[in-house]
């Protein structure tokens, strides 16, 4: 429902649209998409014909302002369609949302999804998408959704990715991405939540991460993150959820870390090699109501 939200105010009804077929880029583009889908078990893209205006078929919605005739969301979630995602879908060059979560899409994602500079919203989670990291997608500046959860990329996140600056979310949880943390994500300025978690990233947690104060869901669960958790989160006072579960962080925690999160709820640092005592000053995080800390070496 949330997902629908952010397109449905920008869309507005088909009914408008005039009987001719068109024949625009946007027509072939989906076509092209149609005619890669190798299975369809619901039947959805069916209606997608010659006899039919493509603002008419199933699942998309096309500007009736002025970009008249121009999909804007393209939502087919949950449909069991199996392909690979066709490259001509970066043809669609007025698109805003794609929403393709829950399918079984595989392969490399394409790099003609880079053309797309009004994307904002891109949702591939749980698919099988592989291969190297979409890098053109650095160039979608007007990003703000990705989700490219339960995915099976195997690869290193891009310093690159700090090009996206109007990034809110940034979904890669349960992938397979390797090396260490960019530190160039504490350029992402308005992110509010960032979920690593379930991957094997190594490493240290890049101090640049304290430079993002919009953050409220920080979640590096199930990686293989070390050293220690730095001093400079501290400066995420905004912090919700703040789990660090099941990596091999060592050394004391800063002793003032419970003080400048008054709205934290979650905190997780369990299955860690942590040192020192429980902190009183967590006390001050009044509105914690789930915390774990067993599994270290507190004292």
């Amino acid at each position: 429902m949330m997902w629908v939200i952010l397109w449905s105010s920008t869309t507005t009804s088909t009914t408008t649209v005039n009987s001719s077929t068109g024949n625009s880029t946007d027509r072939l583009a989906l076509m092209a998409f149609k005619y890669g889908i190798n299975q369809d078990p619901l039947g959805v893209i069916s209606s997608w014909n010659n006899f039919v205006h493509y603002c008419r078929w199933s699942s998309v919605y096309c500007s009736c302002h002025r970009h008249i005739d121009k999909v804007i969301p393209l939502s087919l979630p949950s449909y069991g369609l199996v392909s690979s995602l066709s490259p001509h879908i970066g043809n669609l060059t007025f698109i805003t949302s794609i929403f393709l979560q829950a399918n079984r899409f595989h392969g490399e994602i394409p790099s003609e999804l880079g053309r797309l500079f009004r994307l904002r919203v891109l949702m591939l989670s749980h698919n099988s998408f592989e291969g190297t990291f979409p890098f053109n997608l650095t160039k979608c500046l007007s990003m703000k959704y990705p989700s490219l959860i339960d995915n099976k990329f195997q690869v290193k996140i891009p310093i690159e990715v700090s090009s996206l600056s109007k990034l809110i979310f940034m979904g890669l949880y349960k992938n397979y991405f390797i090396g260490s943390m960019p530190a160039s994500l504490g350029n992402l300025s308005s992110l509010i939540r960032l979920n690593l978690s379930e991957n094997g990233l190594e490493g240290s947690i890049p101090k640049d991460l304290g430079r993002i104060r919009s953050m409220k869901y920080l979640q590096l669960t199930l990686n293989k993150l070390t050293s220690t958790i730095p001093s400079s989160l501290c400066n995420l006072s905004a912090l919700l959820d703040f789990k660090l579960l099941s990596n091999q962080l060592s050394r004391t925690i800063h002793p003032d870390i419970g003080l400048p999160f008054p709205h934290l709820i979650q905190l997780s640092v369990v299955y860690n090699r942590l040192t020192g005592s429980i902190l009183v000053s967590l006390s001050n995080a009044s509105n914690l109501v789930y915390i774990q800390f067993q599994n270290n070496d507190f004292t």
